[in-house]
């Protein structure tokens, strides 16, 4: 009897499936394996209306609620100790018409539950369409306390889109 010979083609065919096994084996082990799922942290909270997220950029939506006259987002409390500095700064577009103004603020207050502000530094600008640059705001603590930023918006009921709004120590 003559031995069979294989063809090139025919042994890669199998180390194709070997591997087409390998893996789906280890897609089988890994969906099944228990792991914990991550559970984003809300960046902000929204202020007199709606928030979306859109995680991958980092970018919030925000729109008016019906009754609102100004409406906006807020960052979380950041810790900050007595005569520690923060700036802040954001970028922000109307996803509507443009108008209204935007006030970008940085605020300390003593208070988590009221968030009733001790200290403020605030910048306005008017929304016209495409990216609007609000200058970046500093403020020092005067005492231990917490910092965090909002931005508001009065007179456009459209909506907004903003990127990142975040509290970064130092001057």
């Amino acid at each position: 009897m003559k031995p069979v010979r294989i063809s090139a083609s025919a042994r890669g065919f199998r180390g194709t499936a070997v591997f087409l096994c390998a893996a789906a084996v280890v897609a089988v082990l890994v969906a099944f394996v228990p792991h914990s799922a991550r559970v984003p942290v809300p960046l902000y909270r929204a202020l007199n209306g709606t928030l979306k997220m859109n995680w991958f950029f980092s970018r919030a939506y925000a729109a008016p609620l019906s009754t609102a006259r100004a409406y906006g987002i807020a960052t979380r409390p950041v810790d900050a100790a007595a005569g520690e500095f923060f700036t802040t700064s954001v970028y922000v577009r109307p996803t509507g018409a443009p108008g209204g103004r935007a006030c970008l603020a940085i605020v300390a207050a003593v208070d988590r539950a009221s968030m009733a502000p001790v200290q403020a530094n605030r910048e306005c600008r008017r929304l016209s369409a495409g990216w609007n640059k609000l200058l970046p705001l500093t403020l020092g603590s005067d005492k231990p306390e917490f910092v965090y930023a909002q931005l508001l918006v009065r007179g456009n009921a459209g909506g907004f889109e903003a990127r990142p709004l975040v509290v970064v120590p130092g001057s």
